[in-house]
């Protein structure tokens, strides 16, 4: 009978034993699932916050980079001033069109007067060296491109974004101001057209009486929308929030005008480049986490 009872107490503890193991480890299992959710979630949050960017100093022409640049210029000019008249270089300026901390040299002509406000092309350093930069445009090809830009800083994307206005006359009663954006890879200049706001005017005079067309492009082709969609999205490109606007061209305080430069003495030429280079600065940007 002793033996059967203590059997019987020996069957219900190891019940009861089982039975604690199983709910504790239901319990840390669940805990565990909890954790991980925990972790997950965090995570995704941490993942999904969107970065922010703060100004860090400013970028400006050191005087190496200044040196070699106006050498390159001063024994380039059979590059720089080829296929033009004296009279048709209307200045030189420095930019730094990628803002990748490399400059380039802008020559800016008065070839295509009813064409483009500032026709230019733009020059690059190679082992000390200039070199012209190719030329992508589809939509208005003039071996060159308009010198009329504003660059922001886009602080969602972190990168800086060139926004340009090539104003042009196609005919007497047609006006056209094509928006575009200006990439640069170091080598090659891509025109990628964005909006066109076509005037036509049949006085020149009354403003009243013009007419407007709106296009907007999509891979180089236009299509027509409205004035509103338009604005829309013309204020998007130059008066978001989002951007920060960083450098304007052409600034007179810039560039050289070539007049001055050409009947300038060898001293002064190099350093009418230099007070020009002097000039170019623009913040930069980097995100807060690094």
């Amino acid at each position: 009978m002793n033996y059967k009872n203590a059997l019987c107490f020996i069957l219900i503890g190891l019940i009861v034993l089982f039975s604690g193991c199983t709910q504790k480890k239901g319990t840390n299992e669940q805990d565990n699932h909890d954790y991980q959710n925990d972790v997950t979630f965090e995570t995704a949050t941490e993942t999904a916050k969107p970065r922010s960017y703060v100004k860090q100093g400013f970028f400006s022409v050191s005087e190496i980079q200044a040196n070699e640049m106006i050498n390159a210029v001063i024994n380039s000019k059979d590059l720089w001033s080829e296929g033009l008249e004296d009279n048709q270089i209307y200045f030189m300026e420095f930019a730094d069109l990628n803002f990748d901390g490399q400059i380039e040299f802008i020559v800016c002509d008065t070839l295509f007067d009813d064409k483009a406000s500032f026709h230019a092309n733009a020059y690059y350093l190679n082992n000390g060296q200039l070199k012209k930069a190719n030329i992508i445009e589809d939509i208005n090809p003039m071996n060159g491109y308009d010198n009329y830009y504003t660059a922001y800083f886009d602080k969602t994307s972190g990168q800086y974004v060139v926004i340009g206005h090539n104003y042009t006359q196609p005919d007497e009663q047609h006006y056209e101001d094509l928006v575009y954006q200006l990439l640069f890879d170091g080598q090659t200049i891509t025109i990628e057209h964005l909006l066109n706001k076509t005037t036509y005017s049949t006085d020149k005079q009354s403003e009243s009486d013009n007419q407007y067309t709106y296009y907007r492009f999509e891979n180089e082709v236009a299509s027509e929308i409205s004035e509103k969609d338009y604005k829309e999205a013309l204020s998007e490109l130059e008066e978001n929030d989002n951007w920060v606007e960083i450098i304007k061209s052409p600034v007179e305080d810039r560039n050289v005008k070539y007049d001055d430069w050409k009947s300038a003495s060898s001293s002064d030429k190099e350093q009418l480049l230099f007070d020009a280079l002097s000039t170019l600065s623009y913040d930069i940007y980097v995100s807060d986490s690094e």
